[in-house]
């Protein structure tokens, strides 16, 4: 059981997130929480900061547009970010997704960077982390959702991303190599069970948990795609593994596949939640090995009212809810 904590932020208010706020990465570092996440404006995405002295008060700190600070360049907006320091290099990562058209691939993973977080003008211009060719010629069209992890058993860096065609995928580089160089890819989880059951669909995030010394996985899956309601009723499919190249195995909620539904949170003030998407754990500790413990609270984006009709994706509500487990932890 997970217990609502409340909204941390909600689109409405700049015009570069009138609309949503989504695809959130969190952590704490100097007595200081930072979220930067995905924001949608009337007519396009971006990639938006905030950092505050507590979670609650990330609601109310200044948002800055990292748009204006790459100065657009007419490229494709950087999207879905995961942020984490590089202890190898000294530099602050943000990697994320740009849209690619009329290529054979839908995105390309992408990084900006800097040596010093509090200097938001300082995160470079957004650079490619590889080209479709990485990919292969047998590669589905999507992929979506990068993200990477510093592997201490081999001594690499892992690039994990969803195929939406029910698998994650991974791919390696040195450490010297870093943040190019990939290579050796291959669908580590696969999970489709057919258009009228469910399937594991994107945002594959994976974390080390010191508590129980293996890594954690959740990615977000889909019922349905029979109908528009059911393809977007998400829920979360969490997995763990003794090593980052070896199997995952399924860890099963309490009566189903789905490690969480809704109706897995309790709510104090009776709100009745109407997605779990896109999660993302609070880090206490912000390096590459994406290091966390059982207790970790759980940040994930939801919209804000039921689908009463069908409208386009890019124009629902989403906002972001801070969840903590039960007094056990979540594994």
């Amino acid at each position: 059981m997970w217990h609502d904590k409340g909204i941390i932020a909600t689109g409405g208010g700049r015009s570069f997130e009138n609309v949503a706020v989504k695809d959130p990465s969190v952590f704490r570092y100097n007595d200081k929480y930072w979220l930067f996440y995905t924001a949608r404006g009337a007519s396009s995405y971006t990639t938006v900061v905030r950092s505050a002295a507590s979670l609650k008060g990330l609601g109310t700190a200044s948002p800055v547009d990292l748009e204006t600070v790459w100065h657009g360049s007419g490229e494709q907006a950087l999207v879905a970010p995961q942020v984490f320091f590089n202890e190898f290099d000294g530099f602050w990562y943000l990697v994320g997704q740009r849209r690619v058209v009329n290529r054979k691939i839908s995105s390309l993973p992408v990084f900006s960077r800097t040596r010093r977080l509090n200097d938001i003008a300082s995160w470079s211009k957004p650079e490619s982390m590889c080209d479709e060719v990485t990919f292969g010629d047998n590669h589905p069209y999507t992929a979506i959702d990068f993200w990477v992890i510093y592997d201490f058993l081999s001594k690499c860096f892992r690039l994990f991303y969803a195929d939406q065609c029910g698998g994650i995928r991974m791919f390696s580089a040195s450490v010297t190599d870093f943040p190019y160089g990939w290579s050796d890819g291959r669908r580590v989880i696969q999970e489709q069970y057919g258009a009228e059951s469910w399937e594991l669909h994107e945002a594959g995030h994976v974390y080390y948990l010191a508590d129980r010394q293996c890594w954690f996985m959740l990615v977000e899956g889909i019922r349905s795609r029979s109908s528009w309601a059911d393809y977007l009723n998400r829920f979360m499919l969490a997995y763990r593994t003794d090593r980052l190249d070896g199997e995952w195995t399924r860890i099963n909620g309490r009566n189903s596949p789905f490690w969480l539904e809704r109706e897995d949170i309790f709510s104090n003030d009776g709100y009745s939640l109407h997605q779990v998407s896109h999660p993302e754990f609070v880090r206490d500790d912000p390096s590459q090995t994406m290091t966390i413990d059982c207790f970790a609270e759980l940040l994930i984006q939801e919209t804000c009212k039921p689908f009463e009709k069908r409208i386009q994706y890019c124009d629902l509500e989403w906002r972001l809810r801070l969840l903590a487990p039960d007094k056990h932890g979540f594994l």
